[in-house]
């Protein structure tokens, strides 16, 4: 297991439902809290965390870490098709350019704009 995994472990096992800082984090994990905050940065471009700007900066689980998850045909039909963009998405190290082709009227503009 990566540690950026176990720092996610560790916030879904402690700070499940709550607001934490970073300091919290890097106590409960007993790392740096630089390392930590490059862990979280990560975790926040994959869309597993959310984050509150401030001082302290806070964390928290994204409650929803699919976007695409209320899409018609997300487990279905459009299946490999969503993954191919979650994983444009997330590709390092800001994201990697994706063309969506098809016939008018099919999606492509309503499909692109769900991630935004």
């Amino acid at each position: 297991m990566k540690a950026v995994d176990k720092v996610y472990k560790i916030i879904k096992d402690n700070y499940a439902d709550e607001w934490t800082d970073t300091m919290e984090i890097a106590k409960k994990a007993e790392l740096s809290r630089s390392v930590i905050s490059i862990y979280l940065s990560q975790l926040y471009k994959e869309g597993k965390l959310t984050k509150k700007s401030g001082r302290p900066v806070l964390w928290k689980l994204a409650q929803n870490n699919a976007p695409f998850a209320n899409l018609i045909g997300y487990s279905g039909s459009l299946k490999e098709v969503v993954k191919k963009c979650e994983e444009s998405i997330v590709y390092p190290p800001n994201g990697f350019p994706l063309i969506i082709t098809g016939p008018s009227g099919v999606g492509k503009s309503f499909f692109g704009k769900k991630y935004l």
